[in-house]
């Protein structure tokens, strides 16, 4: 849903549309995104709109690129541990 939102504000319906799930399903995991700030909704007569928002995406990429470099230290630092030790044996 991310990626479409990417592409513009758009319609639960048209959000669900290349999903196998329902619009109460859809309308779900909106709320989820919505209560973590990552999607904004714009009501317009019935119809609600959804949208990203990009300082929150921005936000949770640098969480991620900042967590991948810790892991990535950290099994560096396992691999190296794990080979002295079994040069040791």
């Amino acid at each position: 849903m991310i990626t479409q939102l990417a592409k513009g504000e758009m319609t639960v319906m048209k959000l669900a549309e290349p999903f196998k799930m329902s619009l109460p399903a859809v309308s779900k995991h909106l709320k989820v995104l919505e209560k973590a700030g990552l999607v904004s909704v714009r009501k317009e007569g019935r119809y609600r709109y959804y949208y990203l928002n990009p300082a929150s995406i921005d936000c949770a990429n640098q969480w991620l690129t900042d967590l991948r470099q810790f892991w990535t230290s950290q099994l560096s630092r396992l691999e190296r541990f794990l080979d002295q030790n079994s040069n040791n044996d």
